[in-house]
């Protein structure tokens, strides 16, 4: 086949490995490790799809097409999969697409400008189509926002006249804190400071929710823009003007509960004049006093008679330093020694072996004799022993000798001399250096 076949199959056999392996996602950096990877297990063939799938010895593979089925030979899908089962780090994760959501979407909400508009006719007893009717339009002047397109939305139906459709109107917040203002004074006396905080947390809580609500409706009513009537404007200011006076009231900083005045007995008496005098048939109920049961006074703290004094110290009158030393007991040892090994000193003329202390090789007199410096030593019998239990200015000289590694434990040695040798050995003082 002329090299001017040859190289055309081979771009196209290149693009075709490239695709396969961008469709699986592969990692950026290993690419091109991928496609050399499909390229050393593809052959150029001369039938449709222009390649061949083989093995290492160059026999064509194949798939089953289904369990039990006939056979067909391997894509570059496949062997790329292969490679993503085989590899899966060259290969970024799959993210599989969110479920489809069938459920019905919410209603849209009606515009904001509409709603603020019906709210300000329910306080100035006048409809927003009056108020556009009567308002005449001024030639230049072009609708914007929400009003830029009025053609695209059906005409409005004529609405029934407000007195027909609108319920009562409540009362004003003013006129209902008049009314309840003598509820609020007998209900304040038998309040207590857990109920007077958690009014103020409500009354807090009441005052942000109203100071955002009076933010979206400056909000809606800058969204109406021009195209509202002036009258619909001052009705907008209106209810704003409303919602900054309900801030401001809920806002005003709760009596403390510590003044609050003791509750009395005649707390029920609002409650039982209210019953005689029921409010008239177009007026709301008001709401029902909650009657708190004052909490029993504290029992009275028993007094502790008061502890007896404690008795003065009784003086204790020191020894005098010039006393005698007490005379030594007879059979005790006390001189300069004279060290003869590290397990044996003279002491006038007499031999006098350590309690507890076997002299070995290695054993330093010289150093015992640094240590004693010329001191005087006394010694007493140890029971039931040849030996003397010695000590220099109240310190054990066996305990020294074996602390330092000047000899071994013997065999009646105590616990005390035991931990000594321990010591000496744990650190390779000593007899214990070799």
């Amino acid at each position: 086949m002329p090299e001017t076949e040859i190289e055309p199959r081979r771009e196209r056999l290149r693009g075709l490995i490239g695709a396969a392996v961008a469709a699986r996602g592969p990692q950026p950096v290993a690419r091109r490790t991928l496609e050399l990877l499909v390229r050393s297990g593809v052959a150029r063939s001369e039938a449709e799809p222009g390649y061949r799938i083989v093995d290492r010895d160059g026999a064509v593979r194949t798939l089953p097409e289904a369990e039990g089925g006939p056979e067909r030979p391997m894509t570059l899908d496949d062997l790329v999969a292969e490679l993503a089962a085989r590899h899966p780090a060259l290969f970024l994760p799959r993210v599989e697409a969110p479920a489809e959501n069938t459920a019905p979407a919410a209603p849209e909400a009606p515009p904001r400008g509409a709603e603020l508009r019906r709210v300000a006719a329910r306080f100035f007893g006048r409809r927003p189509a009056q108020d556009a009717a009567a308002s005449p339009a001024k030639p230049g002047d072009a609708p914007s926002g929400p009003a830029a397109a009025p053609a695209a939305s059906p005409p409005p139906r004529p609405e029934p006249a407000l007195a027909e459709t609108a319920p009562a109107a409540p009362p004003i917040p003013e006129r209902a804190a008049e009314r309840a203002v003598p509820e609020r004074q007998a209900a304040g006396r038998a309040v207590t400071a857990p109920l007077s905080l958690r009014l103020a947390e409500g009354a807090q809580r009441a005052a942000r929710k109203t100071a955002r609500q009076a933010g979206e409706g400056a909000a809606a009513l800058r969204g109406l823009g021009s195209g509202a009537s002036p009258r619909t404007l001052l009705a907008a200011c209106g209810v704003g003007a409303l919602a900054l006076v309900g801030v401001l009231v809920l806002a005003l900083p709760q009596r403390p509960a510590t003044q609050a005045p003791a509750p009395v007995p005649e707390t029920p008496k609002p409650v039982a004049e209210a019953t005689r005098n029921p409010p008239p048939a177009g007026a709301e109920p008001a709401p029902p006093s909650t009657a708190i049961v004052p909490s029993p006074p504290p029992a009275p703290i028993e007094e502790k008679p008061p502890a007896p004094p404690a008795p003065a110290p009784v003086p204790v009158t020191p020894p005098p330093e010039d006393v005698d030393p007490p005379p030594p007991v007879p059979g005790d040892i006390v001189g300069r020694p004279e060290v003869v090994d590290t397990a044996t000193l003279r002491i006038g003329g007499k031999l006098v072996r350590l309690f507890g202390v076997e002299w070995v090789r290695g054993g330093q007199a010289a150093d015992l004799t640094r240590y004693l410096a010329g001191r005087s030593v006394s010694c007493r019998r140890a029971p039931g022993s040849e030996t003397y239990l010695c000590e220099v200015e109240g310190r054990d000289l066996s305990e020294v000798v074996l602390f330092n590694g000047g000899g071994r434990a013997s065999s009646e040695a105590s616990p005390e001399l035991v931990a000594a040798e321990d010591h000496a050995r744990s650190e390779r003082l000593g007899v214990w250096k070799r």
